[in-house]
């Protein structure tokens, strides 16, 4: 197996981080898009259970996040976090081009796959979506929904605390605690980014049914960040062949490193090679 890693210039020059972990006769390309305020670093066993079913992973940092440039937690809008998957996108097809590409996303990562399936259905094989971020588990108050609304048009890089309480993600303590102190974690997002994620909630799930690939939704049953609902509303409108929907009834947000995360690395790879036979 080959390990690399390096950047690219993203839209507006801003340096994208990526890695890619290629195996030899693989039977597809996958790409890891991680969630708000995280990093790609957090998916490597994620990619060590892919490479063992002969599948090639590549993982990025999109803007803001991670390794890579950017203010944390800010796009200038959706767009740009688009642009920055389809060019690592472009690195993986580019590396095997008769090989299927799969999208693997996780919260704000599986709405972006979500959306660059949508947007690009003839360069996507299949998807996978981990708790995606469609809509928040919780409302926020009308206070919140108008501040939101009157800064994000005139004060975009105005940045507050993402509301991601790290004892909401596993109940595993050793994943609460290295997420805590991992330096390329951060807590904010700006309310441009916060606006601009909030349109394409909305926008991606009235487009449920026009998703052209087959889709796989793995949900968390007890997400305290995202709504389990949108995700089941979603999955019920999904119309390609192979689509599906696995909840984890009392799993928290995080599904990759909850304490039971072996059986969901199993049903991923299990769903994905289905698709490759």
């Amino acid at each position: 197996m080959q390990r690399h890693e390096g950047t690219l210039a993203g839209a507006g020059q801003a340096p994208l981080w990526y890695w890619a972990q290629v195996v030899e006769s693989a039977r597809a390309q996958c790409l890891l898009v991680h969630g708000l305020g995280e990093h790609s670093g957090r998916y490597r066993h994620v990619a060590e259970a892919l490479t063992r079913q002969q599948m090639s992973v590549w993982a990025l940092d999109y803007r803001g996040h991670g390794r890579s440039g950017g203010r944390r937690g800010h796009c200038g809008g959706f767009h740009e976090l688009l642009d920055d998957v389809g060019r690592v996108a472009a690195r993986a097809r580019s590396a095997a081009p008769a090989q299927p590409l799969m999208l693997i996303g996780h919260s704000l990562g599986g709405l972006l796959v979500l959306a660059y399936a949508l947007t690009f259905p003839r360069t996507v094989h299949a998807v996978v979506a981990s708790s995606p971020a469609l809509d928040l588990a919780a409302p926020p108050p009308w206070s919140e929904r108008l501040l939101v609304a009157v800064l994000g048009r005139v004060w975009p890089t105005c940045a507050v605390p993402n509301g991601v309480h790290p004892e909401w993600l596993s109940h595993d303590p050793a994943v609460v605690e290295a997420y805590r102190a991992d330096p390329l974690v951060h807590h904010a997002v700006t309310m441009g980014g916060y606006r601009a994620v909030r349109r394409a909630m909305a926008d991606v799930r009235r487009r449920a049914g026009e998703l052209a690939v087959p889709c796989l939704v793995l949900q968390a049953g007890d997400d305290r960040l995202v709504s389990v609902a949108a995700s089941r509303a979603f999955a019920a409108a999904l119309t390609a062949p192979g689509s599906a929907i696995r909840v984890y009834d009392g799993w928290y947000h995080e599904l990759f490193n909850e304490v039971g995360r072996p059986r969901v690395l199993d049903d991923l790879c299990r769903w994905l090679a289905e698709r490759v036979r």
